[in-house]
């Protein structure tokens, strides 16, 4: 029951890899985030490349459960969740495994490009259940 102090030392082993699976969120106030991601693809990549000789990044996206609290269940707004009519936006939807681990960055940067906004109401988050499913 008493308090012990230590010290540990370690030393990372060289060229080990590092895996980077991105899991971003979709929903409508994301849409700034999901302009940075598309630009930054490459950077992440390189960054990793910066630590390890062997690093690989993936990418996955969720919005949210497609039932109720978690989006509007009402057909039109199943089909575009945006609030503004004007835009056009994907249909919600739990999780989605875009790319597996590659250490190519252009095909990150052009499968994360080809990702839309989508929508919910935003309350409770269906985070958690994407990150099991990458987790699995």
């Amino acid at each position: 029951g008493q308090a012990v102090a230590f010290n540990v030392t370690f030393r990372r082993a060289k060229g080990y890899p590092i895996d980077l699976y991105y899991l971003m969120d979709l929903s409508y106030s994301m849409v700034d985030d999901l302009v940075n991601v598309k630009k930054l693809g490459g950077d992440l990549l390189r960054a990793l490349n910066g630590i390890t000789e062997s690093g690989r990044i993936g990418f996955g996206s969720f919005v949210d459960k497609t039932v109720l609290p978690f989006v509007n269940t009402h057909p039109e707004k199943l089909r575009n969740p945006c609030p503004n009519k004007e835009k056009e936006c994907q249909p919600p939807f739990a999780f989605r495994h875009v790319l597996k681990l590659t250490d190519n960055s252009k095909q990150f940067e052009t499968e994360v490009g080809k990702q839309l906004i989508s929508g919910n109401l935003d309350a409770p988050e269906g985070g958690l259940d994407a990150m099991m499913q990458v987790a699995a």
